[in-house]
């Protein structure tokens, strides 16, 4: 009998030790991934007659909404991307691309990457290529 309550006890003790490991391990899970979420927020910018909204930076890609404010479609080749720190440094610039043409009051996303940690960056620019 006393085995029985010991072995009852000791598999309370295992489940016990699972749980907190489980708790600790989610614990430390949603820190790290409210941390990698975590971004600046940009102000919209208008560049010749092209918008940029919505920009976010998360694990060194940038997001952002091109939309032409015109009556006309808009001609482009590629859209160079600069990210600047605090100091005013450049971090990195980088070509992005949405297309030949946005059409009248159309909207694209674009999507640049670099391998380049731009997690500091405190201003983006926009250069539109012709």
């Amino acid at each position: 009998m006393k085995n029985k309550i010991n072995k009852i006890f000791s598999n309370k003790k295992i489940l016990i030790g699972v749980i907190i490991l489980l708790v600790l391990g989610l614990f430390v899970y949603k820190l790290n991934f409210t941390k990698s979420i975590e971004t600046p927020s940009f102000p919209n910018q208008t560049v010749e007659s092209l918008t940029f909204t919505d920009a976010s930076i998360l694990d060194n890609k940038l997001t952002v909404i091109v939309k032409n404010d015109t009556e006309n479609d808009y001609n482009l080749k590629t859209i160079d991307v600069s990210f600047v720190d605090s100091s005013g440094n450049t971090i990195t610039t980088i070509k992005g691309y949405v297309g030949n043409t946005l059409k009248s009051n159309d909207s694209k996303k674009l999507v640049v990457q670099t391998d380049k940690d731009i997690s500091n960056t405190s201003s983006i620019t926009y250069n539109i290529n012709k």
